[in-house]
């Protein structure tokens, strides 16, 4: 049983993924743009990327503080950036900044 919001995310898609391949779903089709899932293109519209940002607009939706700082000190928008996620990057410059939530 996972301990920590972030293990419980990890399996959570570990368990979608299982889930979609036992009903038949191939993991080896390429998408209407041609992108599969190991190699998706780097274009905005590509499904594959489009899923970090998606748990993440979740995530914010859901409360989570986008200014908080992980264990090497970095916020997720330096994270982001660091990665060359600029979509991401463009979201969390804009997103909703929680007030009721301290960084203790």
């Amino acid at each position: 049983m996972p301990d920590t919001f972030h293990e419980d995310i990890v399996l959570l898609v570990k368990e979608t993924l299982k889930f979609l391949v036992g009903l038949g779903c191939n993991p080896l089709q390429p998408s209407s743009q041609g992108d599969i899932p190991l190699c998706p293109s780097s274009t905005f519209g590509s499904s594959a990327l489009n899923l970090k940002l998606t748990i993440i607009k979740v995530l914010v939706t859901a409360g989570c503080h986008t200014q908080i700082r992980n264990a090497a000190g970095l916020t997720p928008l330096d994270v982001a950036y660091s990665e060359g996620h600029f979509d991401v990057v463009d979201y969390l410059l804009t997103a909703p900044v929680p007030t009721d939530v301290s960084e203790e």
